[in-house]
C-alpha cells in the first residue's frame, strides 16, 4: 500500500481566496508527489457556482475535495455587508470543519492542516488534534502588517484616520497616508468599520497598492485626483508621457525589470521560494511517515 502523507487545506467561499490557496497547493503537491491534500469547502447557497466547480474538477489526483453542507444565511438581512455574510458562513461552519477533520485524522492520520487565514478558528480545531496548523494569507505583507496593528491602532488613536495630518507607521513598511487605507476604515463609526476589524483579509487594499507600487517599490506612477476624486484626462497624459518617455519612466521600467528578474529567479527550482516550499513540504513527509499510510477508499471521499 503507497505510504502517502496526507495535509488537510480548508479554505473560504471566496473565488479570489479560494483560486490562490489551490495553485499554493497544486504547486506544493507538484513539488512532492508524497503529498496527499484534502481540502475542505465551506459553503453557502443553494448550489456551487460553475466556475467553483471547474476550479476543482481540474486538480491533479492527489487533491481530493469536498464540499460542507450548505449554511443557511435566510435569517441574516438582504442588504448585509458580503464580508459579514461570508464571516456567518465561516462561524456556521465551525462544527462541520471539525468533524470533517475529526474524519480525516481517524481515517487516514493527518500530519498539517493548512488554513485560509480567515478561518483562525481552525489553528484551535488543529491544535485538539495534536497535528500542525498554518495560516495562508493570500495578500501583500503590507496588508497582514496593517491587519495585524490595526487593533492597537484602534486602541491608540481616537480621531477618524482619515483627519490624521501625519501618516501612519505600521510595521515593517512604508509609512501610510490615512487616504490610502481600506474604505472601511474612511468612517470608523460605519458598520463596515467594525467589519473591518472582524473580517479585514476580505476588503479589498487597491488604494494600499498603489501606495506600496509607487512610494516604496518606486515602480508606478500614481495620478492625482481632483477634489471629486477624478482622474482628470490631463492628468492622465502627463502621467502617460512621463512613463513612456520621461526620466521618471526610465527608471521606474529599469526597477520593473530587476523585480521581474528577482521573482523568476526566486520560482526557479532553485529558487528561495522554491527551496523554502521545498523544505517544509519535506518536513511534512518526513513527519507523515512515521504516522501511517494514506488510503483514498477510507475516507468516503
Amino acid at each position: 500500500m503507497e505510504t502517502k502523507t496526507h495535509i488537510a487545506l480548508v479554505t473560504v467561499p471566496v473565488y479570489s481566496h479560494l483560486r490562490s490557496i489551490l495553485e499554493f497547493t497544486k504547486t506544493l503537491v507538484n513539488l512532492n508527489q508524497n503529498i496527499h491534500v484534502t481540502c475542505i469547502n465551506p459553503t453557502f447557497g443553494s448550489s456551487i457556482c460553475n466556475n467553483v466547480k471547474t476550479l476543482f474538477e481540474t486538480l491533479p489526483s492527489n487533491i481530493n475535495y469536498m464540499f460542507l453542507p450548505p449554511i443557511n444565511l435566510q435569517d441574516l438581512p438582504q442588504d448585509i455587508h458580503p464580508a459579514l455574510k461570508v464571516q456567518a458562513t465561516i462561524y456556521r461552519s465551525i462544527p462541520s470543519i471539525d468533524d470533517a477533520l475529526n474524519t480525516l485524522d481517524s481515517s487516514s492520520k493527518l500530519v498539517a492542516v493548512v488554513s485560509d487565514g480567515l478561518i483562525t478558528q481552525v489553528l484551535q480545531l488543529a491544535k485538539k488534534l495534536n497535528i500542525l496548523a498554518y495560516s495562508y494569507f493570500p495578500s501583500t505583507t503590507m496588508l497582514l502588517s496593517l491587519c495585524l496593528h490595526s487593533s492597537n491602532l484602534d486602541k491608540t488613536i481616537s480621531s477618524e484616520y482619515k483627519d490624521l495630518l501625519e501618516p501612519l507607521e505600521i510595521p515593517g513598511c512604508i509609512p501610510i497616508h490615512s487616504t490610502d487605507l481600506p474604505d472601511p476604515m474612511q468612517d470608523r463609526s460605519g458598520e463596515a468599520y467594525k467589519v473591518f476589524l472582524e473580517a479585514w483579509p476580505l476588503f479589498a487594499e487597491q488604494k494600499m497598492n498603489a501606495a506600496l507600487l509607487s512610494d516604496g517599490l518606486k515602480v508606478a506612477i500614481r495620478p492625482k485626483v481632483n477634489e471629486k476624486g477624478i482622474v482628470e484626462r490631463e492628468e492622465i497624459v502627463k502621467v502617460v508621457k512621463n512613463l513612456m518617455v520621461g526620466e521618471e519612466g526610465k527608471g521606474i521600467r529599469e526597477r520593473m525589470e530587476k523585480l521581474k528578474g528577482d521573482a523568476i529567479d526566486a520560482l526557479k527550482e532553485n529558487g528561495s521560494s522554491t527551496r523554502t516550499l521545498t523544505q517544509l513540504a519535506f518536513k511534512w513527509e518526513s513527519l507523515g511517515s512515521h504516522l501511517g499510510t494514506y488510503n483514498d477508499s477510507r475516507l468516503g471521499l
